[in-house]
């Protein structure tokens, strides 16, 4: 298990990009179990705020800091510090491992003709890679039986997860002991990157902090809350634990105003 430090109250793990992906490689190859979830500015507001999607979250085996702006909470916080470990290029790196042994994935997530789009984009960029199964992310609870079902029946390696929170965490936490997958990973927007329903910005932004403000750049309408309410409750978070401790902390639960 990682170091895990806390920002707000949202659990985030201290890791490296290479020990992670390898760590990862090594699960699919022992049939381990491991639950990988993403975390950022925003999973630390919902974590504020929701005591059960907290808990949850504290269950997973690995959570990626795949927000750029946790490395610099972490600093301002005194906290050890954590590297940015983005989902997208971790993704691909271990599928790449993957693919030379013909490694098997399945995809759930995002519209069903985007999902199909996604998984032949992963056969074209990863040459041996099996996508074993595919279903669209548009699900209710009472349909979750049958798509375990599915999952288990095509043995994937990999379930890449293309749901959002905390639809995702409450997936894997009601089903994650009869999956039978090696590697439970939430994967964010990807599908729908690799699907072509969005566009990945390039990596220089993403070393400066500034993938949000391409993606609020191509879809603002839908974008806007996130990057301006909720990236502003996450600047109150920080700086609110930050006054508390330099000042000291009234041992009240924390919760945004």
């Amino acid at each position: 298990m990682p170091d895990r430090i806390h920002i707000g109250n949202c659990p985030v793990d201290r890791l490296d990009f290479s020990s992670t992906v390898e760590a990862l490689l090594e699960a699919t190859r022992k049939s381990g179990r491991l639950c990988v979830v993403p975390v950022n500015a925003s999973t630390v507001v919902m974590a504020s705020r929701d005591f059960l999607f907290r808990e949850t979250l504290e269950g997973m085996d690995v959570i990626l800091p795949d927000g750029y702006w946790l490395q610099w909470a972490a600093r301002l916080l005194g906290r050890p510090a954590t590297n940015h470990v983005a989902t997208v290029p971790l993704t691909y790196a271990l599928l790449q491992r993957l693919a030379p042994s013909r490694g098997t994935v399945f995809l759930l997530g995002a519209e069903a003709p985007v999902v199909e789009k996604a998984s032949q984009e992963l056969g074209r960029r990863f040459p041996g890679l099996r996508v074993v199964g595919t279903r669209n992310g548009y699900f209710s609870e009472g349909e979750e039986e049958a798509i375990v079902e599915q999952i288990k029946a095509a043995h994937p390696q990999v379930l890449l997860l293309g749901i959002s929170s905390p639809k995702r965490e409450l997936f894997v936490t009601r089903h994650r002991q009869r999956l039978e997958v090696p590697v439970v990973m939430g994967v964010g927007g990807l599908l729908d990157i690799l699907g072509g329903r969005t566009k990945e910005g390039p990596q220089w932004l993403r070393n400066y902090g500034l993938m949000w403000f391409y993606r609020f750049a191509k879809e603002p309408r839908r974008l806007w809350k996130r990057y301006t309410v909720t990236n502003g409750r996450f600047a109150w978070i920080v700086l609110r634990d930050a006054f508390e401790g330099v000042f000291g902390r009234s041992g009240k639960p924390r919760r945004l105003p």
